[in-house]
């Protein structure tokens, strides 16, 4: 790949802030895919380095004040989502200062409520119509950093809990190939990312797909039961014939079920399947990960997806996802 491999504790400071302007220098591979010292650089740069115990908010459902985050805090947000988009190949996004207040202001209804819904009435307490656009137009989840510290910060989005977010709604924006500008709202209760703000046109150096977990080496802790690839959204693609194959490191072949295939338009068209093998159901019922334990570590999971129909021709896809351990 294109820069040194180091892990930060080996390198100084002005290193350190060289590479987060070099780290988008990859996005002109077609078929993108870090190798384990990228992907422990990407790690410590954009994710460990933005974890946080709670969030901190002076805002008030008494007096229906949103409150203002902190820049900081609003900079873990960015970079954290970043994460994510830079580890599947996609190019990072800015949060936009009205986007963040459009978030705030949902994220304000969400908590005043005890509730989430996307489309809140005018009889909530604290609606405003700035919230209520907001909420149409943003991922909205729980913040329970008691019994799931993992998943507070942006985290859970990525890991769209339950059957009811089989079709990953939330993932798809968050990995959005034509995504440029988001906004970022919490009250320590409830997050809001406002994805609206797509760009119209084909972003440029976009990646051939868009896979989660993505190809490569990545941190075992952030695969999930759930697996997608995508295609950017201005391809003609239909995945509802499509096939998925997963095998181990010593090349057996894996369960595999398919769980959507279908998307609005607004979507990158992806297939998403639930890798089996993986996970137990008490695993994924409580949010667990046993893979280091169970052997997974720094051994290749290919993945092959065939049949996907384009426009006048059928295609396959192969790539491979190395589960290991950042932190050692």
């Amino acid at each position: 790949m294109f820069f040194i491999h180091r892990t930060l504790k080996q390198m100084t400071s002005l290193k350190r802030m060289l590479m987060l302007f070099l780290i988008p220098l990859i996005f002109n591979s077609s078929i993108f895919e870090y190798e384990k010292s990228e992907a422990i650089d990407l790690y410590e740069t954009h994710y460990a380095g933005t974890r946080i115990s709670r969030i901190s908010w002076n805002g008030s459902v008494q007096s229906c004040d949103p409150g203002k985050l902190s820049t900081d805090l609003l900079q873990r947000a960015e970079t954290r989502i970043n994460y994510f988009r830079r580890s599947a190949g996609l190019k990072p996004i800015t949060l936009s200062e009205e986007f963040n207040k459009k978030a705030q202001l949902t994220a304000l209804m969400m908590t005043a409520n005890d509730q989430i819904s996307h489309t809140p009435g005018k009889n909530w307490k604290c609606f405003t119509e700035t919230g209520s656009e907001g909420a149409k137009n943003s991922n909205l989840g729980i913040s329970d950093f008691e019994n799931f510290p993992d998943m507070s910060f942006i985290t859970g989005f990525i890991l769209d809990y339950g059957s009811i977010n089989n079709n990953i709604g939330h993932r798809k924006w968050m990995l959005n190939s034509k995504a440029e500008l988001m906004g970022y709202g919490a009250t320590g209760k409830h997050e809001a990312i406002y994805v609206t703000g797509l760009n119209t046109t084909t972003v440029p150096e976009t990646p051939e797909f868009i896979a989660y977990p993505p190809a490569g080496y990545f941190p075992h802790h952030l695969i999930f039961e759930k697996w997608s690839f995508a295609l950017p959204a201005d391809k003609k693609v239909d995945f509802r014939k499509a096939k998925v194959e997963m095998t181990d490191g010593q090349g057996r072949k894996m369960n595999v079920r398919i769980l959507s295939t279908e998307d609005p338009w607004y979507f990158d068209p992806t297939i998403v399947w639930q890798a089996e093998d993986l996970f137990t159901q008490d695993e994924i019922k409580y949010v667990k990960n046993s893979l280091a334990e169970r052997g997974y570590l720094d051994k290749p999971i290919t993945v092959r997806i065939t049949g996907v129909q384009g426009d006048s021709e059928k295609k396959d896809f192969t790539y491979r996802v190395v589960p290991f351990d950042p932190v050692k």
